[in-house]
């Protein structure tokens, strides 16, 4: 998968782990889903014992990433932005 293609995919999170600031938070079981993940995979996960919860397309709460990945051979650099915030990939 291209990079912007996979940073532009529909994620889910979940908040089964604790959470990296204090009080270290978590949730076992819940996950968000972005609304682009089909209502099949939320039914799916609740037959399946999980919390799902719903976010609007794109959400920023999914977190949001810029990447740069350098690959040696052939030599390429490529870039991603994420689109869930305002944000650019340059590489030169």
């Amino acid at each position: 998968m291209d990079v912007q293609d996979a940073i532009d995919a529909p994620r889910v999170t979940s908040h089964s782990f604790p959470s990296s600031f204090a009080p270290y938070n978590y949730y076992p079981g819940y996950v968000s889903l972005e609304g682009r993940i089909p209502e099949s995979l939320q039914q799916d996960l609740e037959r399946r014992g999980h919390h799902p919860d719903r976010n609007s397309d794109y959400t920023r709460n999914a977190a949001a990433v810029e990447v740069i990945v350098a690959e040696p051979k052939p030599g390429f650099l490529r870039a991603g932005a994420d689109p869930r915030q305002p944000a650019y990939a340059i590489v030169r």
